[in-house]
């Protein structure tokens, strides 16, 4: 069987790429660059080397299905403002990272790993977004930082140190925070 490596991986390609296999450190040496579209992780991991970065460009974005994490095991995880990251599987947990727009949609509950961030926009289109006795960061003042199609989130489970900080500054509004 032949087995395909890449030094550096970019993806270019404004209708989307979906992985066939997993991305590991055997087959990718350098780094993984989203530059435009959507990269499908099609339920494969995506697992790079903890000298070498993962960048998601502004309006690029990573799908990632199947019970898997986004991206793991890159020492620099370099995630635009304006870029997306889905989790679209089932049961998921959600790596503790600075996104840019986080999406949760598929069925099931996700599951914060640590403290983390967005951006822009926290969109829940479906399934639970479980804080996990973390904070969750939203750093926009826009009311509809937080949205929700279905879902919602949860806030404690067995703790009392689950806490969402939004950021509006001066902002005025009202904002809606979808607990379940």
């Amino acid at each position: 069987s032949s087995s395909i490596k890449f030094r550096n991986l970019t993806i270019n390609n404004t209708a989307g790429v979906t992985l066939q296999k997993n991305i590991t450190t055997s087959n990718l040496a350098g780094n993984l660059l989203v530059q435009s579209g959507t990269l499908y992780n099609g339920g494969f991991t995506i697992t790079g080397n903890g000298s070498r970065t993962i960048t998601i460009r502004n309006n690029a974005g990573i799908d990632v299905s199947g019970n898997t994490t986004a991206f793991s095991g890159f020492g620099t995880k370099v995630i635009e403002t304006n870029s997306t990251v889905n989790y679209s599987g089932d049961n998921q947990n959600i790596a503790a990272n600075n996104y840019g727009n986080l999406t949760i949609s598929g069925s099931g509950i996700k599951t914060l790993q640590g403290n983390t961030s967005a951006n822009e926009l926290i969109l829940i289109e479906s399934g639970y977004l479980d804080l996990n006795a973390n904070t969750l960061t939203i750093n926009s003042s826009s009311p509809s930082a937080i949205s929700r199609s279905s879902g919602g989130i949860i806030s404690e489970n067995t703790s009392v140190t689950s806490k969402i900080q939004w950021n509006v500054g001066t902002a005025v509004g009202s904002y809606l925070f979808p607990f379940v």
